[in-house]
C-alpha cells in the first residue's frame, strides 16, 4: 500500500503552480484565437504597469508575439507541476526541469524575436505579418527627420537653383 504521504506533496508549491497553468491555459484559450484572427478588441492600448513600463509599441509587439510563447509557457509550467508531483528520486524529475527549462528558453527567444524582429513569419498572426518589429520602427523613424531635411534641401535648391 502506498502511504498517503508519497500521493499528496507537502507544500502546496504544487497546486499553485498547476493553478496558474489552468489560470493561463483557459486565458490562452479565449485570446489567443483572437489574436491569430487579427480581433481588433486584441489590438488595444496597453493596461497596468507593463504597458506603462514598456509603452504601447512595446507592449503590442510583445502581445503580437503572445500566440508563440504562451503556449510554451504552458509547456514549462505542465512539466514543472508534472515534476512537482512525482518523486524526486526518480530521473524523469530531472529530465522534466530540464525540460521544462528549454521551453522558458524557447518561450523567451521567439518572444525576443517577434518583438523585435517580427519574425518568424510563420508564427505571427497573419494580420500582423505585414507590421515592423521593434528594431524596424527604430530605424524608420531615425530615418524620417532626415529624409525630411533631404527634401526640404532638394526643394531649396530646385527654388534657388
Amino acid at each position: 500500500m502506498i502511504p498517503c504521504s508519497a500521493l499528496v506533496p507537502d507544500s502546496a508549491g504544487p497546486y499553485v503552480c498547476a493553478g496558474v497553468l489552468l489560470c493561463l491555459a483557459g486565458l490562452f484559450a479565449v485570446t489567443g484565437p483572437r489574436y491569430w484572427r487579427g480581433d481588433p478588441r486584441a489590438k488595444r492600448p496597453g493596461l497596468g504597469p507593463m504597458a506603462t513600463l514598456l509603452g504601447d509599441r512595446a507592449w503590442w509587439a510583445c502581445q503580437r508575439g503572445s500566440v508563440a510563447w504562451v503556449p510554451c509557457v504552458i509547456v514549462c509550467l505542465g512539466a514543472a507541476t508534472l515534476a512537482f508531483f512525482l518523486p524526486n528520486q526518480s530521473g524523469t524529475h530531472t529530465a522534466l526541469l530540464l525540460f521544462s527549462a528549454a521551453a522558458m528558453l524557447v518561450a523567451y527567444l521567439l518572444a525576443t524575436s517577434i518583438a523585435l524582429f517580427n519574425r518568424p513569419k510563420l508564427l505571427v498572426p497573419p494580420p500582423y505579418r505585414g507590421e515592423l518589429g521593434l528594431l524596424a520602427q527604430r530605424r524608420e523613424e531615425r530615418e524620417r527627420p532626415e529624409r525630411i531635411k533631404a527634401r526640404a534641401r532638394e526643394r531649396h535648391q530646385r527654388r534657388h537653383g
